[in-house]
């Protein structure tokens, strides 16, 4: 074999072997691609149903999105039915506005008394005018639009004597959040007419009202009497910043009514959204009055 034939047998071989290197390269190469696409076919479909309903992955997490608008959404909801804002006559930032308003309820209140036959106190709440601070008004505002819609629903409800009407107190929630504000009412009515009561007040719910607490007044030796009863209604509304209320933890508490047989206590006016004169004390061994005869 001449030199020339040598280096090109020796060049064959060469590329014969690389050739087959070539080959098994490819060969296993091709077996490990096969052996990873078969895998992670395999755990595409595990992923994809990997809870034991089989809901696919994407679903689950579009289910899981889903729920979380619908969650959030029926907070809003609640939020405005539990407190829904004041009418925009309620938020009056001015004193002749407001004064209007005040002096429209009343008007209407005092109109369908005399219609009805139902008897009010003498003298109603912020009839003798509102306070000068804004902050205070509006305030007041929203202790009007409490018992505007407290009397007006137990009127509804047939009772015939409201004894005594009074703003309560003004407190913020444990998150600040809300705001709420009581009245106080005495009124006389038959046990019936006390249930319709409290009956109408849970259709007056989705305006924020409701009766926070009813305390009933005994009257023995008189079985066919109207019954004597207190109740404290509350307003809760979105709170405002303004109003610097603290939450019910730090606010006194409204003394307990007690009475006897003949006489019942009356609730006085808090100094902060009634700035009235403080009425003079009673003469000795007088008795407290629950409102007018």
């Amino acid at each position: 074999m001449t030199n020339e034939t040598r280096t090109i047998a020796l060049w064959g071989g060469i590329a014969g072997a690389v050739a087959v290197l070539g080959l098994a390269w490819v060969s296993m190469r091709s077996s490990t691609l096969d052996e990873q696409r078969t895998r992670t076919t395999q755990l595409a479909n595990d992923l994809a149903t990997a809870q034991p309903t089989g809901v696919r992955l994407d679903q689950q997490v579009t289910a899981v999105q889903h729920s979380g608008q619908e969650q959030s959404k029926a907070l809003d909801e609640a939020s405005v039915i539990l407190a829904p804002e004041l009418k925009p006559e309620y938020r009056a930032s001015d004193l002749t506005s407001a004064a209007n308003r005040v002096a429209t309820d009343l008007k209407s209140l005092r109109q369908r008394a005399d219609r009805t036959g139902v008897k009010l106190p003498s003298s109603l709440p912020l009839e003798s005018g509102l306070d000068a601070d804004e902050t205070v008004r509006q305030m007041q505002l929203a202790q009007l639009n409490l018992y505007r819609i407290a009397v007006d629903t137990i009127m509804e409800a047939g009772v015939q004597r409201i004894t005594t009407l009074q703003p309560g107190r003004a407190w913020a929630d444990a998150t600040g959040a809300y705001a709420i504000f009581t009245a106080e009412i005495d009124i006389e009515a038959p046990y019936e007419v006390l249930q319709a009561t409290l009956l109408g007040f849970l259709a007056v719910h989705k305006q924020g009202v409701g009766v926070r607490a009813i305390n009933l007044v005994p009257t023995p030796g008189r079985p066919d009497a109207a019954q004597r009863s207190h109740l404290t209604v509350s307003l809760i509304l979105p709170n405002q910043s303004a109003w610097k209320l603290v939450p019910e933890k730090s606010v006194l508490p409204i003394k307990p009514v007690t009475a006897t047989a003949a006489s019942a206590a009356t609730i006085t006016k808090p100094a902060l959204l009634t700035p009235t004169t403080p009425a003079k004390p009673a003469a000795a061994g007088s008795k407290p009055s629950l409102g007018d005869d």
